[in-house]
């Protein structure tokens, strides 16, 4: 039970329990069942909502997300293989988990090793002060069914968000800014003026998007709404998401390039609705495993099914990479568009920016994906 007042008790759980459900039994711990009414149901980030006519129920403390750490001890409760009020121990190994699942890429998972199974989705997972850290939403497992020691739980601040919109509108209608970021890592930081790990860098700008005229590759956002922040990307998109289209949100933006390089300013961002995904890509040319660093420039053909502004010149597709250039992340057929502030770069300030002491950010293309890869500089 997450809220309970004079008349309803309010009940989390995962979308995909209560998936095409309108109304669904909830049976309490004192032998009680009564039927409760599904009020809304997010697929994206696997959170539903319940009402429960039900006026002895009381919600449940909630943990403040930011204090749960590697190794704390937590408590999985709920009905795996249909053993109800179960309960396994265990400890959080690890937070922030946004690689673990393709489905939900942004959502910045709790994962742990108490033992979770098939039955256990939508249950709370609580902290040894009894306060809930997450919603138990699903196992990693070579067999897909089998526990293995990784289960992942949605934090509860997140759930409680998602809950919130949908206790108010019935379902989450997500805002859109246009924009692909990822978390300034220890790696990156040091490329981008200003930047602490855990803000959020500018990967990529829809042309077509709210942010277009504002943001820029290599921005960093450090504060939304006058507050810093340290979620990274997955929290920029999710605060984007649950703030809805046509919301204004504010931006402290350190800008890469201009006048006001590596100083703050605010950017004011008018949301609009998600729209429908574009999948075009561009086929990579067969690698070669020679050295040094080379690539080519992408032809107009290219760089239009990409989606590109029409530059002169236009950016680089690696065509072959030293053994150390591929291990630090990059690949053939990626394309360059930046390095350390270059745009555009020719395969000679491509390797030349690899030389040194550092890394080097490399703003690429990859599966019609753009984001930054810090790549380690080798000493001449």
């Amino acid at each position: 039970v997450w809220q309970a007042d004079d008349t309803n008790a309010y009940i989390l759980t995962n979308a995909h329990v209560i998936r095409g459900s309108q109304f669904v039994s909830v049976a309490f711990n004192d032998g009680r069942q009564v039927t409760g009414h599904v009020m809304g149901a997010d697929e994206f980030s696997d959170v539903g909502l319940i009402r429960v006519p039900d006026t002895r129920a009381t919600g449940l403390p909630m943990a403040n997300p930011e204090s749960l750490k590697p190794g704390q001890p937590v408590f999985a409760i709920g009905a795996p293989l249909g053993l109800s009020w179960s309960v396994t121990a265990g400890i959080i190994s690890a937070v922030n988990r946004t690689e673990m699942d393709q489905n939900h890429p942004l959502m910045p998972f709790i994962q742990t090793d108490a033992a979770v199974n098939p039955g256990n989705s939508g249950g709370p997972l609580f902290d040894a002060e009894g306060r809930v850290v997450g919603i138990n939403t699903q196992i990693l497992s070579t067999s897909g069914t089998a526990f293995i020691g990784i289960a992942l739980a949605i934090p509860i601040g997140y759930a409680t968000s998602v809950g919130q919109v949908l206790k108010e509108r019935g379902q989450l209608e997500r805002g859109w800014m246009g924009v692909t970021a990822q978390t300034v890592t220890p790696d990156l930081a040091p490329s981008f003026p200003g930047a602490r790990v855990g803000n959020a860098v500018v990967a990529g700008v829809d042309p077509k998007g709210p942010a277009a005229s504002m943001l820029a590759p290599g921005d960093v956002v450090a504060g939304i709404d006058g507050k810093p922040f340290h979620g990274g990307a997955p929290e920029l998109a999710w605060r984007g998401a649950l703030a809805g289209p046509g919301h204004t949100i504010h931006l402290k933006v350190l800008k890469r390039h201009g006048a006001d390089t590596g100083e703050p300013v605010t950017v004011a961002i008018t949301l609009s609705d998600v729209p429908k995904a574009n999948k075009d890509t561009v086929k990579a040319p067969a690698a070669s495993e020679g050295t040094p660093l080379a690539g080519e420039r992408l032809t107009p053909q290219q760089a239009e099914a990409l989606h590109l502004k029409s530059t002169d010149p236009l950016p680089m597709m690696l065509t072959q990479l030293p053994a150390w250039a591929r291990r630090a992340g990059l690949a053939t057929g990626d394309v360059v568009l930046d390095v350390d502030g270059v745009e555009q770069p020719s395969d000679a300030e491509m390797r030349r920016a690899l030389f040194g002491n550092g890394a080097a950010a490399f703003l690429i293309i990859r599966n019609g994906r753009q984001g930054f890869i810090a790549v380690p500089r080798q000493n001449p």
